[in-house]
């Protein structure tokens, strides 16, 4: 699995090396600006809100993904096709709702999505002290997945507003990045 991960990733590397446009652009609007620019997003109060929610967000995912192979397996004897696919069905539900997901959130207020997704990944947590089948695991799993579908379009553009205003795209995407990775480890 590493091994073919690794593959993908330097699949990735090249198409990206080889298909980016270059960014020595002759009329760079940013070139200047990026001193100080991560004190400003630190201080940029949504900006903030949603890359603590994000580390919230990937924390839940975390303890999920390391939980679910071990209560799955010592406590509901599932074997390691059963815990693959219980993590499968969520990730294919954030997937399949992410589009739709996405168009609504063209239209309506953010916040609500964002709440609202919230709530669908924070009963997917609590039912997850409470477990009483293997069932459970499927149910918890889809929460988590729809709840991040129903989430990820409105925070990303709440980003990208940021990256906008401050000219600075590739920090803010990177700034999120962080907080995923916060949340996972």
């Amino acid at each position: 699995a590493f091994i073919v991960r690794g593959v993908l990733c330097l699949i990735c590397f090249l198409i990206c090396l080889i298909l980016l446009p270059s960014d020595k652009r002759k009329n760079n609007p940013v070139k200047g600006k990026s001193t100080g620019i991560f004190g400003q997003l630190i201080g940029d109060k949504n900006l903030m809100q949603v890359f603590l929610f994000r580390i919230s967000l990937y924390m839940c995912i975390g303890v999920f993904w390391t939980l679910c192979p071990l209560i799955g397996e010592l406590e509901f004897n599932l074997s390691g096709m059963d815990i693959g696919m219980v993590i499968t069905v969520g990730t294919l539900t954030g997937t399949f709702f992410l589009p739709m997901c996405g168009k609504i959130a063209d239209k309506i207020d953010k916040r609500l999505l964002i709440t609202l997704g919230g709530i669908l990944i924070t009963l997917g947590m609590v039912q997850f002290s409470f477990i009483i089948s293997d069932q459970d695991f499927f149910v918890i799993s889809i929460l988590i997945g729809l709840g991040g579908a129903v989430i990820i379009p409105s925070v990303l553009t709440i980003a990208v507003k940021s990256g906008v205003r401050y000219a600075s795209m590739g920090t803010v995407v990177s700034f999120m990045s962080a907080g995923d990775n916060i949340g996972m480890t």
